[in-house]
């Protein structure tokens, strides 16, 4: 198959590129100027863009899309209104004058809200709270409207080796054997392994099913501390959870209005796994646990 991809040069896209192109399958990536795209396209297709204002496509049978602006606590509104909106709308229209059979959008689990108490479902009503979760919400809109075969995907929080933001921070932090205030939450909070993500990304790419929501995981939520433990116990390290009341991280967060950030560390926020992966015929490839191990070790052979 021929395979369009917006974001080919990224944390995911660089890995599905590979997977894609180890498959057999022909990789035309999108990217902003032509060096990022070294080693990736295999035929020598490449597409220079700014996706917001992508014109044209070349033929291919599906558009993995990738691209925008992911949360960011200094991004405003518009921002992401620009990138996951716009830029959404742009591929759309651009699939379409192809003839492209399928998109597949790289949604977020932040579109159907920041808390659930019995797991998401695909067909739940999504209330997402802030400016990247609306965004998100409105650019599956744009896809639902595409007159050939759609997918969603939903995922929440992607990690793996050359991972950035939070959960990098994390890392230096349990590797550093500083003390988080975590040891009192019990919270559940779905995660999802890079290598499981490009694998579902590949089936949903490549399947018959369509028109579509799809929530991935890689299984079982975990709580904030035990991912602390798994991470450090993959370290070599004892981690130092200092249990912390969690009414009294929220008071003291909220009085300076960083209770947001609490709510990311405390609060639940998984899928109902078995419901949404059954739904799908697909299971992880990679567990939890291998999913930690491998980014770990990535980590640390950059740290030595």
């Amino acid at each position: 198959m021929r395979f369009v991809i917006t974001g080919a040069t990224g944390f995911i896209g660089t890995e599905l590129s590979a997977r894609l192109k180890a498959a057999g399958h022909d990789v035309i990536p999108i990217v902003r100027n032509r060096a990022q795209a070294t080693g990736i396209a295999q035929s020598g297709s490449i597409v220079v863009a700014d996706i917001a204002q992508l014109d044209q496509l070349p033929p291919a049978d599906t558009v993995i899309h990738l691209a925008g602006l992911a949360h960011s606590r200094t991004a405003v509104e518009s921002a992401y209104l620009r990138s996951n909106l716009n830029g959404t709308e742009a591929v759309v229209r651009a699939a379409k004058r192809a003839n492209i059979r399928r998109i597949v959008f790289m949604s977020s689990i932040k579109a159907m809200g920041e808390r659930s108490s019995a797991g998401f479902r695909p067909d739940d009503y999504p209330s997402p709270v802030d400016a990247y979760g609306r965004s998100k919400l409105a650019a599956e809109n744009i896809v639902r409207r595409f007159q050939g075969e759609w997918v969603i995907v939903r995922s929440p929080l992607i990690y793996g080796p050359g991972v950035k933001g939070n959960f990098h921070r994390l890392l230096q932090t349990v590797t550093a054997r500083r003390p988080l205030p975590v040891g009192a939450i019990r919270n559940r909070r779905s995660m999802l392994y890079l290598g499981n993500c490009v694998h579902g990304l590949e089936h949903l790419a490549t399947s018959d099913a369509a028109n579509r929501v799809a929530l991935l995981s890689d299984g079982s939520p975990v709580s904030t501390p035990n991912l602390v433990r798994t991470i450090a116990r993959n370290v070599g390290v004892n981690p130092r959870l200092i249990p912390v009341p969690v009414s009294l991280m929220y008071g003291a967060a909220w009085l300076v209005g960083r209770g947001a950030e609490v709510q990311k560390l405390a609060g639940d926020l998984f899928i109902d796994h078995e419901y949404s992966h059954a739904s799908l015929g697909w299971k992880p490839p990679y567990t939890f646990e291998q999913g930690i191990e491998q980014t770990v070790k990535s980590f640390l052979s950059v740290q030595s």
